[in-house]
C-alpha cells in the first residue's frame, strides 16, 4: 500500500501533468524468507522518451534509495538512481497494531509516533518515513534520509517508540 502512495501514484499524476504519457501496468512488493520488505517494482509502459529522465528525477525527489534504477525491459538498460540512505527501525515483541488496516483504531499509538516522527524529520530536513511493515512479532519503521549515521543519531536520541516497545533494533539497509 505504501508503494503506492509514495512512489506509483506521484509518478502516474505528476508526469502526467508534465505530459509524459504512460500506463502503469503493475507492481509488486519484494519479500524474503523472514516475510520482509526487500524493494518494490513498478512496470510501467510507455513510448515517451522523457520517461526515464522525468522519472529519475521524481523518484529521487521522492527519497528514493540509493541501488534504485530504472530498467528498460526490452534491451535490459538500467539507468540508476537514488541518493538516500535507508536504515529501519525493527521495533520487538508485540506491538498493538491491525496488521490489515493503517488508519484502525488499535494503530492509533502506531499512527501517532510515525507522524511525530514525519513531523521531526521534516523540520530538521534529516529524512522521511515513507513506509512502515507490521508483522506478528515486530514492526519494521523505515527510513529514508541522505546520511544512514544522521538517521540512527534521529531515532536514539529521541523517546519515539517507548509507548510501543522495551526494544527498538536499528537495522542499516543502504549506507
Amino acid at each position: 500500500m505504501h508503494r503506492g502512495d509514495w512512489y506509483e501514484d506521484p509518478l502516474v499524476h505528476e508526469l502526467a501533468a508534465e505530459g509524459v504519457s504512460l500506463t502503469v501496468t503493475g507492481s509488486r512488493t519484494l519479500i524474503d524468507d523472514d516475510a520482509r520488505v526487500e524493494g518494490t517494482e513498478l512496470y510501467v509502459r510507455t513510448k515517451d522518451e522523457r520517461f526515464v529522465a522525468a522519472a529519475v528525477d521524481l523518484l529521487e525527489r521522492q527519497a528514493a534509495p540509493v541501488g534504485s534504477y530504472v530498467e528498460d525491459l526490452r534491451t535490459r538498460q538500467r539507468t540508476p538512481f537514488g541518493r538516500c540512505a535507508v536504515i529501519v527501525a525493527r521495533l520487538h515483541a508485540a506491538v498493538p497494531v491491525d496488521a490489515v488496516f493503517d488508519r484502525a483504531d488499535g494503530n492509533a499509538v502506531l499512527m501517532a509516533v510515525i507522524e511525530a516522527m514525519r513531523d521531526e524529520l521534516a523540520a530538521t530536513r534529516a529524512g522521511v518515513v515513507p513506509s512502515w511493515h507490521v508483522l506478528p512479532e515486530t514492526t519494521d519503521v523505515v527510513l529514508h534520509g541522505a546520511d544512514a549515521d544522521a538517521l540512527v543519531a534521529f531515532v536514539e536520541s529521541e523517546p519515539w517508540f517507548a509507548e510501543l516497545t522495551d526494544e527498538v533494533e536499528l537495522v542499516r539497509v543502504t549506507p
